[in-house]
């Protein structure tokens, strides 16, 4: 819906019927306007349902970071425990928050709460099992992290050098996560094929994928700062501090899909 009005009598997906499309982060903002008070309760939704994720990735990133720098590392994971859910998933919910953010993305219309449901019901198993790898895979990332930090500290530069080719494969593994999500609840097609086609698209067009993940980690400590500087402003992370930087991830994934893979294939065509 508009930001300011509830007139839902405009024809076509929500825009103007021979409209053009706006590209990058023009139409990122557009798609912000229309639907800011749908962002604004799925990301409560999300939030909520998010707890269990945050939990758990505080817990692997508070145990596998280095502790010699414990009051550093600890409040990196805090960050990352808050965070993670918005660029990694938290299982069946990103799922079904996901196939939202598609049909926003493509302003065409979606059933808020039905349509959530049905594709977070319909992708319980794959969800939490992808859930379940991104948790091992951040586990891995900071005890590598961790061992190179280390190694860094003896003034070993290869330790510094494999520190951010660490952060980078991360980068490249949030990405491939918003594949995988956009790829699962837009066509019917078993795991590894799902696997295979968004490891290649992230690959296939790696500058604009980064150039979009790294848009969403400068959104999200922006945000970060903001609360942190003004606790009285931490209704932020509540009301956008999810939505948004999904939002921007899926629309990038998803026109890429849009362009690359077959439409006939696609199950909401």
């Amino acid at each position: 819906m508009p930001l300011f009005s509830n007139n839902y009598n405009t024809p076509g997906p929500g825009v103007p019927e021979d409209e053009k499309q706006k590209i990058g982060l023009i139409r990122y903002f557009i798609v912000i306007g229309r639907h800011f008070w749908d962002l604004g309760i799925l990301n409560i939704m999300y939030f909520f349902a998010s707890v269990p994720a945050i939990l758990l990735y505080f817990f692997v990133a508070g145990f596998t970071l280095p502790q010699s720098v414990s009051e550093y590392s600890g409040f990196v994971a805090v960050i990352l425990g808050i965070m993670l859910p918005a660029f990694l998933g938290n299982g069946p919910v990103r799922m079904g928050i996901c196939y939202v953010l598609r049909n926003y993305s493509a302003e065409k219309h979606a059933f808020m709460w039905s349509d959530f449901r049905q594709y977070a019901k319909r992708s319980f198993l794959r969800g939490t099992v992808f859930f379940l790898i991104n948790i091992l895979f951040v586990g891995i990332i900071c005890l590598d992290i961790s061992f190179y930090f280390e190694f860094a500290r003896t003034g070993a530069f290869a330790g510094l050098i494999s520190i951010y080719l660490a952060i980078f494969l991360f980068l490249i593994y949030i990405v491939f996560n918003s594949y995988f999500h956009m790829i699962s609840v837009s066509f019917d097609m078993g795991v590894k094929e799902t696997v295979k086609k968004a490891f290649a698209l992230t690959m296939g067009k790696l500058l604009q994928n980064l150039a979009c993940v790294i848009v969403a980690v400068g959104i999200a400590v922006l945000m970060l700062w903001l609360m942190f500087s003004w606790s009285a402003l931490m209704f932020l992370l509540l009301l956008f501090g999810y939505t948004y930087i999904m939002l921007l991830l899926d629309m990038n994934s998803f026109s890429v899909v849009r362009k690359y893979m077959a439409k006939d294939e696609e199950e909401g065509a």
